[in-house]
């Protein structure tokens, strides 16, 4: 499993999360995702243009609420984890609040983090993974200029993430 976040310089989210509204982020995003699972909570679901997202993708929703238009929706992490196992971990992908991410950090494997050269005054500050020993900086890409910000497209690797299958085998994944 692996999931997508907007810092700062400080590891604060934004109150808007610009990671959706900047255009070569979402397309980075986009081209990462293409054919595969998105998993996403309803804040989410509220806050974006999810149709942006589920294009070409299997989406399941994890909420505890009735939401008209979605197929696939879970309700506790047992169903989730369930729904998930069918799938290659590498291919399912984490979208959403800090709380619903934060809920799934020690399963993901990798997390693409787009660091905005910026200090805003923060609504959350996610654990910086730069200082945590289980997580490892493998990419930074070149700077990346768009409505007067810099930012960095960085992925991160999991040492030691938690396994969730409901004991299938690798061989018999999608």
């Amino acid at each position: 499993m692996n999931f997508f976040l907007t810092v700062d310089n400080y590891w604060n989210l934004s109150k808007q999360q610009n990671n959706y509204k900047l255009k070569e982020n979402l397309n980075h995003i986009k081209s990462i995702i293409q054919n595969k699972v998105i998993v996403y909570d309803n804040n989410f679901l509220l806050n974006t243009k999810i149709k942006d997202f589920k294009k070409g993708n299997l989406a399941v929703c994890f909420t505890n609420e009735n939401i008209d238009g979605e197929q696939n929706v879970v309700n506790n992490f047992k169903e989730l984890f369930e729904f998930l196992s069918f799938y290659n971990e590498d291919n399912i992908f984490v979208l959403g609040d800090e709380d619903f991410i934060k809920s799934l950090l020690l399963y993901c494997k990798k997390a693409y983090i787009t660091k905005l050269q910026i200090t805003h005054q923060p609504q959350n500050n996610f654990p910086n993974l730069d200082k945590d020993e289980n997580w490892e900086l493998v990419n930074t890409s070149n700077p990346v200029f768009e409505n007067n910000i810099v930012y960095y497209f960085c992925e991160y690797v999991n040492k030691k993430p938690l396994k969730f299958n409901y004991g299938y085998e690798e061989d018999d994944l999608i």
